[in-house]
């Protein structure tokens, strides 16, 4: 008796979480269609993010939200996949790594693992980060042409594309690399999330954009996992 109510209940709450799903999705695609987003060739901004700093206050906010469910713990599966990405990367020996918008760290601790000397940046760092120090990745406390390499993964995330774009070219070295991970793109497929702010249709072309807007010339482009896809630019 025990088993087939285990199982009753087992199937309840996995159509209740498709159906979740499916309206969460739903809910997403209306206000992707709606006044919220504008739409240009190049990438998508949501309209209603506000002024700066109500932007601010909403990026903080994740990180608030995740101490508040106990969740400032790094993950050994995002070190493993981070590990993964980052492996094979030109990069000198014991390179200089910014990682911009780098929240736990993980990805700083991946390069700090392969041989270089990293730091991260976020609005938020949460409690007793070492790997992540206070900062914004739209006005960056380093000195001009500093490291060697930029990584982030948080383009969705941006408030002001070129003033990124700017401080990425005037901390990094001539030479030095800009690696960006971006999620794919509407026309591939995936839809934006309640918090992103800026969206694509297809991460090639939003790379080809950032290079563009940069003067980066894009060395490599590489799937690393499913919905992600990996650029390597290079300052020139």
């Amino acid at each position: 008796m025990k088993s087939i109510l285990r199982a009753v209940y087992n199937r309840a709450r996995g159509v209740i979480k498709t159906a979740r799903a499916n309206w969460s999705t739903r809910r997403r695609a209306a206000e992707w269609r709606s006044d919220a987003w504008e739409h240009d060739p190049a990438y998508s901004r949501r309209t209603t993010i506000g002024e700066y700093s109500t932007y601010r206050q909403t990026q903080i906010s994740k990180m608030e939200a995740m101490i508040a469910a106990g969740q400032t713990q790094r993950s050994p599966r995002d070190l493993a996949l981070f590990l993964d990405r980052f492996e094979n990367l030109p990069l000198p020996h014991a390179a200089s790594v910014l990682c911009l918008a780098a929240r736990l760290g993980s990805e700083v601790e991946a390069f700090i693992k392969l041989g270089h000397f990293a730091v991260g940046v976020d609005l938020h760092p949460g409690p007793a980060n070492s790997f992540v120090v206070t900062g914004d990745f739209h006005a960056l406390q380093f000195a001009d042409g500093s490291v060697d390499c930029i990584y982030t993964n948080s383009l969705d995330h941006a408030y002001d594309l070129d003033k990124i774009v700017a401080e990425v070219r005037r901390v990094l070295k001539p030479g030095g690399f800009f690696v960006l991970d971006a999620v794919d793109g509407y026309e591939e497929g995936f839809m934006v999330g309640p918090r992103d702010t800026t969206h694509w249709p297809t991460a090639q072309a939003f790379a080809g954009m950032i290079a563009e807007r940069g003067s980066f010339a894009i060395e490599r482009h590489t799937r690393p996992d499913q919905h992600w896809q990996q650029f390597v630019l290079r300052k020139s």
